[in-house]
């Protein structure tokens, strides 16, 4: 009966009539007077089957997701076929999760410039490791953002140094986070003229100027660049609890809060200018980090594009993370950042959890260097409701 089924499938096939006949002579299947209605019945069943769509058009219509099923579904395609497969699946577009946002996941690392931060960064590390390694189990791709200290920290040790290569050759992007001086915990960092930043800092702190300053943004982009040299993205923490579109075009936020003419992409905290769905919700804070458009400004003769973010801090911010990954599709991308610290590590690893059920393969997972070259979002440079 095997060899029956077999030599029916054959006959299927472009010359399966002879193979078939070939297959019913192997077998030493005798045709007689009761046996040859039935088999006639069979054959002209399988290969109207296999031929019926073909008559008028050729192959039956299909969408290209369709097609690439029908084709890795086959169990016994053939040689040429194979080749024909691979050809096919370079056309098709990037397979995605299409009910859910693409996204980007920042992670944190940095400390202000104090006596003990070295002794800060060596308990956080580990931390670091757990976090990274969770996101592979779905090939989660993270944006890892480091301030100058942490760049040092890792340049400096040989094993720690290898662990930024594997992270970027399994598609982390290394990336930097700068505390600028109006933030109560500087990084040290600043081309502020002395009396300018020594005002600065006076008006926020009581801590020693001297002891907190360690270089200018060129010192700061070449520690970064010893972990990374071809450093594009970044993220400035400015004191102010999130940006606005009118304060990324102002030209003093420019002036100020430029890490270097390296870093041209930048996520920020707050909520792009369009969104109609906030007022439907009647939770302001419910789409920040929701990405319709990449925002694209012309600084200084160089173009710098901006994508927004939401902090993971807490439970509400948890609740809606979930709640935006349920309502948006893929023509959005939704920007999320959490710091590397015990406080909200829970809160990361429940999120991480949550996204492996929707996309396990991390499919819709990309950096923020990803987005912004991915062609994944429109650039505007007039963000409007």
């Amino acid at each position: 009966m095997k060899i029956i089924l077999k030599a029916i499938k054959i006959a299927r096939k472009p010359k399966g009539l002879i193979k078939f006949a070939f297959h019913l002579n192997k077998a030493k299947l005798i045709l007689n007077f009761f046996t040859l209605p039935v088999l006639a019945v069979f054959l002209i069943a399988a290969t109207c089957a296999g031929c019926r769509s073909n008559i008028s058009s050729g192959l039956p219509v299909k969408t290209p997701e369709e097609a690439y099923i029908t084709i890795a579904g086959n169990e016994d395609i053939t040689e040429e076929e194979d080749v024909a497969k691979n050809q096919y699946k370079k056309m098709l577009p990037e397979p995605v999760v299409q009910d859910m946002p693409y996204y980007y996941i920042a992670v944190l690392n940095c400390i202000e410039n104090r006596n003990n931060a070295e002794e800060e960064i060596d308990k956080k590390i580990p931390h670091l490791i757990e976090m990274v390694n969770t996101a592979d189990l779905s090939s989660i791709k993270l944006t890892l953002m480091f301030c100058p200290l942490w760049a040092e920290m890792f340049y400096q040790n040989s094993s720690r140094l290898a662990l930024i290569g594997e992270w970027r050759q399994n598609g982390h992007e290394i990336s930097c986070w700068h505390r600028s001086i109006y933030s109560a915990d500087w990084d040290g960092y600043t081309d502020l003229p002395y009396d300018e930043a020594l005002k600065a800092r006076n008006e926020i702190t009581d801590n020693s100027f001297e002891n907190e300053y360690a270089g200018n943004m060129a010192d700061y982009i070449n520690k970064l660049k010893m972990i990374n040299s071809d450093i594009k993205s970044g993220y400035v923490q400015t004191g102010k609890d999130s940006y606005s579109y009118k304060l990324l075009r102002s030209s003093d936020f420019a002036e100020k809060n430029n890490i270097s003419d390296q870093i041209i992409y930048y996520t920020y905290t707050g909520c792009q200018d369009f969104n109609a769905e906030s007022a439907q919700n009647g939770d302001p804070g419910y789409n920040d980090g929701l990405n319709k458009y990449i925002i694209s400004l012309d600084k200084d003769d160089m173009q710098v594009k901006y994508l927004s973010h939401l902090n993971l801090e807490s439970k509400q911010d948890l609740d809606s993370a979930i709640k935006t990954f349920g309502a948006y599709d893929s023509s959005y991308v939704f920007g999320l950042a959490v710091l590397n610290d015990i406080n909200f590590l829970k809160y990361y690893f429940s999120l991480l959890q949550y996204i492996q059920a929707l996309d396990p393969e991390g499919l819709n997972s990309k950096t923020i260097t990803q987005i912004m070259e991915g062609k994944i979002l429109q650039e505007t440079s007039q963000p409007g409701r």
